[in-house]
């Protein structure tokens, strides 16, 4: 009884050591359909050969090839399923207009590093791939509603525009809408669309009866408003967030001159959700005149949006440096006023205290005059002051005769 097992695992390695060298059987029944302008599907077969053990598993990888370059514009994909869908569009097929797709069997656990041969066929668009238009743009207004625009390559050939969100999701095929007429104007044909492409990849279809072509549209919005604020020795730079892409983060492109020497371009990353982005801080000369070109754009985490167009704005003027030799004969007028007027103050001040600075020297005769007075006026007080007595008054007594 032990001899059994051992013999079914000896003819089991036998067969893989065998199939080893050999691959995998091919896929079979390679086709393909398209669900919509955008969805590619793809469905083959594959019989498991009776050889393979029971634990031997398989995966399905499939390529999709540029004809002309080889090149794969998509990533490989896997899947366990005898179907898968594609999402493509005719500006990654090239001139040609063609796909290659091929399948291939990828052996897992037991039968690992079996493989088979690619089964491959050529995937055509169901009109003729052609350039219908040129310079196709969607703008983004505040409101969220989105006017296209472009630039028909024949005027004279009648094309229809229509959208849905890119993908392969079953709610998304399916879903193509049409862009309705809007006025046109400046060479440039116009329809509005009812998507808001700022949230989720839009694919645009254009068509006509015998042609189409189908591309993701470049997504603009009107420039955001830039505010110039000085700060010291800087100027600051602020700008008032999109109402579009507000939960993702956007690079400021600026580039300056100053005093109109050009300066080197600066991006500024303003953070996501705030009230306002900035500032960016440029360094002021209060003599230059300060030219600004600025753009915007959403940074590479986000769904591709920028500005349409650059703006430009200005601040201050230039201005002359002062002369050197003007400044000396300025400086020697100040000098010069400022000497008179240290002159006058001083001849005023001499003036009004003329007994402080020029005292009156007395005749030296009137001094030693008035010293003799002095003195004789001090002689007399101090005879003043001595005591004298008075003199007594003398009385006459006259004697009266009888007989007079």
């Amino acid at each position: 009884m032990e001899f059994i097992p051992l013999c079914v695992c000896i003819a089991s390695s036998i067969i893989i050591s065998c199939m080893a060298d050999h691959h995998l059987p091919a896929p079979t029944a390679l086709s393909y359909t398209w669900s919509d302008a955008f969805a590619l599907n793809v469905s083959w077969n594959w019989e498991k050969p009776k050889a393979l053990p029971d634990d031997c598993k398989v995966i399905y990888e499939l390529h999709a090839r540029n004809t002309e370059t080889q090149a794969e514009p998509k990533k490989p994909a896997r899947t366990k399923s005898k179907h898968y869908t594609f999402s493509f569009l005719t500006e990654e097929m090239g001139v040609s207009g063609h796909w290659r797709i091929q399948v291939q069997v990828l052996g897992l656990q037991s039968c690992e590093g079996l493989k088979s041969r690619f089964k491959s066929d050529t995937v055509r668009t169901t009109k003729l791939r052609a350039e219908l238009v040129k310079d196709f743009k969607c703008l983004i207004n505040d409101d969220n509603q989105t006017i296209c625009s472009w630039i028909p390559v024949d005027p004279s050939l009648h094309v229809t525009v229509s959208y849905r969100y890119c993908g392969s999701l079953t709610e998304d095929i399916g879903s193509i809408k049409r862009c309705v007429p809007h006025s046109s104007s400046g060479g440039r044909n116009r329809c509005v669309m009812r998507a808001d492409p700022s949230d989720r990849d839009v694919c645009v279809l254009v068509e006509s009866d015998a042609k189409l072509e189908t591309f993701k549209p470049k997504l603009v919005i009107r420039l955001p408003k830039m505010s110039i604020t000085e700060d010291g020795y800087y100027l600051n730079l602020t700008w008032t967030p999109p109402n579009v892409g507000r939960s993702c983060s956007w690079d400021y492109e600026i580039c300056y001159k100053e005093c109109n020497k050009p300066q080197p371009c600066q991006i500024f990353k303003a953070t996501k959700e705030t009230i306002y982005h900035g500032p960016l801080q440029v360094l002021y000369n209060e003599l230059c005149l300060y030219e600004f070109i600025y753009n915007a754009a959403t940074d590479q985490y986000c769904t591709a949006v920028r500005s349409e167009g650059s703006g430009s704005m200005t601040y201050g003027a230039n201005k002359s440096p002062p002369n050197p030799r003007m400044l000396m004969i300025g400086v020697a007028i100040a000098l010069s006023l400022a000497v008179s007027i240290s002159v006058v103050l001083c001849a005023y001040c001499c003036r009004r205290h003329s007994d402080v600075f020029s005292p009156v020297i007395p005749d030296p005769s009137s001094i030693f005059k008035e010293m003799m007075m002095d003195g004789s006026q001090e002689s007399k007080m101090a005879r003043e002051g001595v005591y004298m007595p008075v003199p007594e008054e003398t009385c006459q007594i006259t004697v009266v005769t009888e007989n007079s």
